[in-house]
Parts: structure tokens; sequence; C-alpha cells
């Protein structure tokens, strides 16, 4: 099996992404609990991505979005879509995150919720980006990369952390 991979630079730093299609859930690897650094009274696992060619810290997922508009908000930046365009693309990553969580759920949370952070904000018709756009722009063509660090757990609930980077 050839897998096509892909390397970007994004401000200081390089990655290697999968394409959406290429992501195969057997290989994630979870690591063990530790605590949260982040949220109070929860934990975090760490993900890594294994296949027979290479390992990797996290999940780099390249995409790219059409017809969509940038917004500096408060101190964050969002990015919505404008019409249907990009409705393929919006399933993929939308059921990257079923999968992953469904998967983690199924070996380690039976009786807690999975909370769909990534859905949430795709069904609101934005996604929160990390940059440094400080204007608003109409684009038909941007890059993306999904960045999925791990999974965290609170005493009721699980979901993914995650960021989308602007390239």
């Amino acid at each position: 099996m050839i897998i096509n991979l892909n390397v970007y630079q994004y401000i200081y730093y390089m990655y290697i992404t999968l394409d959406p299609e290429q992501l195969d859930t057997n290989n994630i690897v979870v690591s063990e609990r530790n605590i949260n650094n982040i949220m109070d009274n929860a934990y975090f696992y760490r993900i890594f991505y294994s296949d027979e060619y290479m390992n990797l810290n996290g999940i780099f997922i390249y995409f790219t979005l059409s017809n969509i508009k940038i917004e500096k908000y408060f101190n964050k930046i969002k990015c919505f879509f404008l019409g249907d365009d990009n409705n393929l693309i919006i399933e993929k990553i939308k059921n990257i995150e079923k999968e992953i969580l469904e998967k983690f759920g199924n070996f380690n949370l039976q009786k807690k919720i999975p909370t769909y952070r990534i859905e949430e904000q795709i069904e609101n018709k934005f996604i929160k980006l990390y940059s440094d756009v400080t204007e608003t722009e109409k684009k038909q063509n941007i890059e993306l990369i999904l960045k999925i660090s791990g999974i965290w757990e609170d005493d009721n609930k699980y979901g993914i952390t995650f960021r989308f980077l602007l390239l």
C-alpha cells in the first residue's frame, strides 16, 4: 500500500499530514490516562498514529475549504462556510471525530457521554481557526490542517482535543 504523505510548514513547525480518506482508525494508539492541565477535574489521553511506515504524535489531517469567509471574532478567528461547497469534506471531518470517539468509548468509557465539539462548530456553519489573520477576508480556497492531539475525559463526558490550523 502506498500512502501519500503531505508535508506542510506552519509558522516554524513542519507537519506530516494525512488526507481524510487515508485515516485508518485501526492505526490510532491511545496513551495511558494523565491529569488534564487545561480542564479542571479531568483527564487527558494522548493520541498517536502508527502504521508500518511511521509513528506520529497526534493526527494531522490536511484538507481544503472553498467559498468561505474568515473573520476576527474578539480574540478568536472564525471561518464561516458560505454555501454548500464544503459538504463532502465537512461530513468526512465529522465522521472522523465520531469514529475516534466511538472506538475509544467502546474500550474505555462505556458509561460516559461522547461530546462532539467539531460537529458542534460545523453545525453552526463555522470552525475556529488558529492563525495570525487579523482582517475579514472572503476567499475562494483555503488550506487547513486538523490537528487531533488527544481525548479529554471528565466525570460524565469525553471528547477530542483538536485545533484547526490555517496554512
